[in-house]
């Protein structure tokens, strides 16, 4: 690996380095940049307005396995987009493809309506903020933020202007002449995040920022990132496994699985309609309520699941097999099945509490209870249904039920 360094890649693991501050992507020209194959509408239904990135078929195999599958995606200029989903399913290895540091054994990248898929992380519009920050021990503030633009022997006038006006961004101008060892996680971060921007890229990305950040400093600093990406307008792509942080500062989610980005939509609708069985179990809470419609019948990779807030129960005196036909009418009025269950356990959360119920067939389903609602126990019999069930098909989406 060569040792000269940039910006975009300062510190990276893997990551290519070179002597150049980014330069305009060439070997596109004004050619518009192609539709994504595969793009699936039905699962993405914002118009997206002008692509700052395209990621048309990216495939990549490491050792004979095939790790990125079809990967397409279109981001919107000026759009925060979040790539999300559980450990080893492949977000970062397409965020280091769309960097520049990975090359596809297949498929194209666009930035700003130019091809860069054959350009080095280098001489791309883009920069790039690691997990590990990657900053310079024996450097202060100020000279890691200058680093790349010393580097890229840019006038001093001019690196002493933007370093200046990339350390007010991130509120660090009072730490400039700190090292990284005498400051905390999340003025790293933000010193991290101004040597990214301090080259002035068009494309910020981000892989998994907050990690390394204890809980209340995560919330904080989320925060401050999605402030700075709205007062720059700037197209930013994150990556994380963090469903709430996701949740918390993107525009849009894509979220990936076994190396397949299977659905690509806002916070809300994910939450609401997700699309697949895997998504549905990965985002929020869900339990499955299977027992309760396999009385009826039994299909082959066919699941109903329930979130918390759907969950619907009364107190029972003792468990019953037969059914009271008058209280469950009251409890389920969408005549959904009805089933006995009973309280295992109470997790409180202030002012209301989760409560996990144990069915007679074994399975373990969790809901709300309200500190206003009547008191329930462990121990306690109750019947138990649902507002709302997601009814999945082959791991599909088939219905809403409610």
């Amino acid at each position: 690996m060569s040792t000269q360094a940039c910006g975009s890649c300062v510190g990276g693991k893997g990551a290519s380095m070179a002597t150049h501050d980014h330069e305009p992507a060439v070997g596109g020209g004004n050619v518009e940049p192609p539709g994504v194959r595969g793009y699936d509408s039905a699962r993405d239904t914002r118009d997206i307005g002008e692509p700052g990135l395209v990621v048309e078929g990216l495939h990549k195999s490491f050792a004979g396995r095939e790790v990125i599958k079809d990967v397409s995606l279109k981001v919107r200029a000026g759009e925060f987009v979040s790539l999300l989903g559980p450990s080893g399913c492949g977000k970062t290895t397409t965020l280091r493809m769309i960097a520049g540091f990975l090359h596809p054994d297949d498929g194209q990248v666009w930035m700003d309506s130019r091809d860069v898929t054959e350009l080095g992380a280098e001489r791309r519009p883009s920069a790039m903020v690691f997990q590990n920050y990657a900053l310079w021990p024996h450097m202060t503030v100020e000279r890691n933020v200058s680093f790349p633009l010393r580097v890229a022997k840019r006038p001093k006038e001019e690196i002493a202007r933007r370093v200046d006006a990339a350390l007010e961004l991130v509120n660090l101008t009072q730490q400039r002449k700190a090292r990284p060892a005498r400051m905390s996680g999340g003025e790293q971060q933000r010193a991290a995040l101004a040597r990214a921007l301090v080259r002035e890229p068009s494309i910020l990305l981000l892989d998994e920022p907050l990690s390394n950040l204890d809980a209340k400093l995560r919330e904080r600093v989320r925060e401050d990132i999605r402030s700075i990406q709205q007062r720059l307008h700037i197209t930013t792509i994150m990556v994380t496994h963090d469903q709430q942080e996701a949740m918390a500062i993107s525009d849009r989610i894509a979220v990936m699985h076994d190396g397949r980005l299977e659905q690509v939509c806002g916070p809300d609708e994910l939450y609401a309609k997700p699309a697949t069985e895997n998504i549905a179990r990965f985002i929020g809470t869900m339990s499955e309520f299977d027992q309760a419609f396999r009385q009826w019948r039994v299909v082959k990779d066919e699941h109903w699941l329930v979130r918390p807030e759907d969950i619907v129960y009364i107190s029972a005196d003792q468990p019953r097999d037969e059914d009271a036909a008058c209280e469950d009418d009251q409890l389920s009025p969408n005549h959904m099945p009805v089933i006995n269950a009973r309280v295992v356990r109470l997790i409180p959360h202030g002012r209301y509490g989760e409560v996990v119920f144990e069915s007679d067939g074994g399975a373990s389903l969790v809901g709300l209870h309200s500190n206003d609602a009547s008191p329930v126990c462990a121990g306690q019999y109750v019947r138990l249904s649902a507002k709302r069930v997601y009814h999945y098909v082959g791991h599909e989406l088939s219905e809403v039920m409610q």
